[in-house]
């Protein structure tokens, strides 16, 4: 049994909407998890993530809002992870 660790990085490219003239600003994600097994079946870590956007929202060829309306989050937490299934992997 080993300790085991996930990392992903995504950028989703948002388009404008030809019937509103409105562009969702794109984002960049990032999310990660750790964990280590404490028994046969049931795995214990963290887990986490991160997601900022890094395009303004526009409409009409001006930022919505004033400032572009952009989002950002940041958030840890626990992880368990139990398996039930022999066929399954961890």
């Amino acid at each position: 049994m080993t300790a085991a660790s996930r990392s992903e990085a995504i950028y989703i490219f948002n388009t404008r909407n030809k019937a509103t003239d409105y562009s969702s600003g794109d984002l960049f994600h990032f999310e990660h998890s750790a964990s280590y097994p404490v028994a046969r079946k049931l795995r214990l870590g963290v887990n986490g993530y991160s997601l900022g956007q890094t395009v303004d929202h526009r409409q009409f060829g001006v930022a919505v809002n004033g400032d572009g309306n952009r989002g950002r989050v940041v958030a840890i937490g626990p992880g368990c992870t139990m398996t039930w299934a022999r066929w399954a992997s961890t």
